[in-house]
């Protein structure tokens, strides 16, 4: 008897010792076994909906709910530390309210759960709001799925048959998963631009959270005012576009640490991510957010009360299918930022059809040109619109032979006639004044030759004008009130509509289809290998029209299908995953954060996923304030240069469509490109084909960023040498060194 007792009390010391989220064999206490894996178990807590997620391999657990008592949480904050989703709706009269489900449905008696066909399912009920949400877990084998049927979002009449004026508009899911405490420490990972972490616990309050819109703005309900003075002036960051659906919470401890990485792999184009610190909890945490109908604003002019600003939203109806999270639990050397990345990018490769599209030592120099631009002339007092001429098919030639490169890769802008700003693209039609329609493919092989390539571009999302089997009624993106939806171009020292720049619309997603193919079908007789689809990486709008529109939701797939069916090498801008994994090329990547006060960072995460599959650049060199630092962050985030020229009338740019070119003219820029190029080149190009695997900030000035786990480049943006770890990086320079396993 006395052995069994010791056996117990030294057992249930070695218990004692393991670290909190350590859990010895068996369920958790309160907990009971829901779903298993081999590797991986999920726990269900019956009373108050909370669930574990236990990675077998080690015994960690990640909990959706702390499970203890916060007193620094008040109000909304402290009942959301007990739920597992918040739900935002509208009342009758338009009022915006929230409630939890820890307070509003499960101590009302609202919560159920069902186990069957290898899923758990949890039902929200929501009495005094009659809402019902459905949460659906299954566990598959490296992750957990978390799934909200957009049919098991419901409002339901009263007991006498009475209508249910409230509107659910969007739901966060597991807000507390994998939340670090006050004693923890760790950090999480936002999408801000090329990626952000924020630490736990890093005393910020003047920030309460990060919040993003994945994909940025949706156009269709979105965008058309401008900040105001006071709020530009309030600004103090150049807002970054979140284009990967990710998140995580990372929380250190002596086994390497573990992470808790998020994917939305469903309606990811109506979600948004958010994070937190503790400051309003004792809490640090990153979740998403569902958001079932998007919100904005637009302008309205009336007789009575001239221009006023109101408020409108999705139809209902637009959003439709499921919304999925995926929650996958990783460890040790991959809990990381770049072992997360790796994740992603396997989920990219496995079902959105990324595949490595990188050959040995492709290294390219991006030169973005514009063939042309219109601006306002007079003849004898006589006002007309003159076209001048910037960069002819014989400029592009001689602009390549001059800088004297190998892979010059070329996006040819505004080549098409009638399209500068104007009407919707028909066809693959050149102007006699740039060149000949045989030169272009002449071109693409001249440029082959040393590696290179001619993509010429077409913008068929933005249109300035109606023609060209274009009619802004039916085609264009339309608002809530059935107008078409009126894009504005800001100014820079207002941020309100320029009034001295046309507003232009937006084509319709449903639309795409019809005008992609018959552009396509023409540009096919140029007998050229790749195109640039402006507008396609960087823009998911809805269309608010009535009968017949289309939800934010559905744009990723409609894209893909644009892009699947053009059965072209594609180059494309911004990056939003969803169209990228497809992509050949990727320009304007995100090279930086939104240096947002509460991150504490920011990691190239987006170059983490991409490099070694899609040669990708970061922004234009010659639009830099500082092009050798500029360069530098080339090196740092593994991303080739790109530049911007025309070869003739510059001069023409000032006060046209096309002044936020910044010094444009090639000449000036020879040998400065090829310095660049051939300094980037024989670091970068080596190393084109091996995954990022690691990268750590060096304080602020400095970085090093390891490719392959073998060779690590080391980048010093400062004024004077920097020292690390017995390494002296020289000042505005770098230091490239071979190491072993990422060491």
């Amino acid at each position: 008897m006395k052995k069994t007792v010791s056996l117990m009390a030294m057992i249930a010391l070695l218990v004692s010792l393991l670290p909190a989220n350590i859990q010895a064999a068996g369920p958790p206490e309160g907990y009971e076994l829901a779903l298993e894996q081999p590797a991986l178990a999920l726990y269900l807590n019956r009373e108050d909906g909370s669930v574990i997620l236990m990675d077998r391999a080690d015994g960690y657990l990640w909990r959706s709910n702390p499970g203890q008592a916060d007193s620094r949480a008040r109000g909304i904050h402290r009942q959301t530390l007990l739920s597992q989703i918040t739900v935002s709706y509208s009342n009758e009269r338009g009022t915006a309210l929230s409630m939890a489900s820890a307070a509003d449905a499960v101590k009302a008696g609202g919560l159920s759960m069902d186990l069957q066909d290898d899923a758990l399912r949890a039902i929200y009920d929501f009495p005094k709001q009659r809402i019902r949400v459905t949460l659906v877990y299954t566990l598959m084998p490296g992750y957990l799925s978390v799934r909200v049927p957009v049919d098991g979002i419901t409002a339901y009449p009263d007991e006498e048959g009475n209508p249910n004026l409230n509107t659910v508009t969007a739901v966060d899911v597991l807000p507390l998963m994998g939340a670090g405490g006050m004693e923890d420490r760790g950090w999480l990972l936002v999408p801000d631009g090329s990626g952000a972490l924020i630490r736990f616990n890093n005393g910020v309050t003047s920030m309460v959270e990060y919040s993003a819109n994945l994909y940025g703005k949706d156009h269709g309900v979105e965008g058309q005012i401008g900040l105001s003075a006071t709020l530009a002036a309030q600004a103090r960051t150049q807002e970054q576009t979140a284009r990967l659906p990710v998140f995580g919470v990372h929380h250190d401890d002596a086994r390497g640490g573990h992470s808790l990485l998020g994917v939305i792999t469903q309606n990811d184009a109506k979600a948004a991510v958010l994070a937190r610190v503790s400051n309003l909890t004792s809490y640090n945490y990153a979740w998403s957010r569902f958001r079932l109908r998007n919100a904005g604003s637009m302008m309205m002019n009336s007789k009575e009360f001239g221009a006023s600003v109101i408020g409108v939203s999705e139809r209902e109806g637009l959003t439709t299918g499921t919304y999925e999270v995926r929650y996958y639990p990783l460890s040790g050397d991959r809990s990381g930022a770049a072992g997360m990345a790796a994740v992603y990018r396997d989920y990219l490769g496995s079902e959105q059809g990324l595949t490595p599209r990188v050959a040995p030592g492709q290294y390219p120099l991006y030169l973005e040109v514009w063939g042309q631009v219109k601006k306002p002339a007079q003849f004898m007092g006589i006002p007309y619109t003159k076209t001048h001429s910037l960069t002819t098919l014989a400029d592009i030639r001689d602009m390549a032979d001059a800088l004297g490169l190998p892979q010059t890769v070329v996006r040819y802008h505004q080549w098409i006639r009638g399209s500068a700003f104007e009407k919707i693209p028909a066809g693959a039609d050149l102007p006699g004044a740039l060149g000949k329609t045989k030169d272009m493919k002449a071109l693409h092989e001249h440029l082959a030759q040393t590696g290179g390539a001619l993509y010429p571009s077409a913008d068929l999302l933005n249109v300035y004008k109606g023609g060209n089997g274009f009619w802004a009624i039916r085609d264009a993106v339309l608002s809530p009130v059935n107008a078409p939806q009126m894009q504005f171009q800001t100014s820079w020292s207002s941020r309100a509509p320029d009034p001295h720049v046309p507003p232009w619309y937006l084509l319709s997603p449903a639309k795409y289809k019809r005008f992609f193919e018959r552009f396509l079908a023409s540009y096919e007789e140029l007998g050229l290998e790749g195109i640039a689809l402006d507008g396609l990486g960087e823009i998911a709008t809805s269309d608010n029209r009535s009968g017949a529109g289309t939800g934010r939701g559905q744009v990723p797939g409609i894209v893909r299908g644009v892009l699947a069916n053009a059965n072209k090498s594609v180059m494309l801008s911004g990056g939003n995953a969803y169209a990228a994994a497809l992509a050949s090329h990727l320009l304007s990547t995100p090279g930086g954060s939104s240096g947002y006060t509460m991150a504490d960072e920011a990691l190239p995460f987006y170059q983490m996923v991409f490099h070694g599959m899609v040669p990708y650049g970061i922004g234009v060199t010659n639009h830099s304030a500082d092009p050798q630092a500029f360069l530098l962050r080339c090196l740092a985030y593994g991303a080739s240069p790109q530049y911007a020229f025309v070869a003739r009338n510059g001069g023409e740019l000032a006060s046209s469509r096309l002044d936020f070119l910044f010094s444009p003219d090639y000449r000036a820029w020879l040998e400065e490109v090829q310095e660049g190029y051939r300094a980037l080149s024989s670091v970068l190009a080596p190393l084109a084909q091996l995954p990022m695997t690691g990268y750590q900030n060096l304080g602020a000035m400095a970085s090093v960023t390891v490719y392959g786990g073998q060779t690590a480049v080391y980048v010093n943006y400062a004024d004077t040498p920097y020292e690390a770890g017995g390494l002296i990086i020289p000042a505005r320079g770098y230091l490239v060194k071979e190491v072993r396993d990422g060491q």
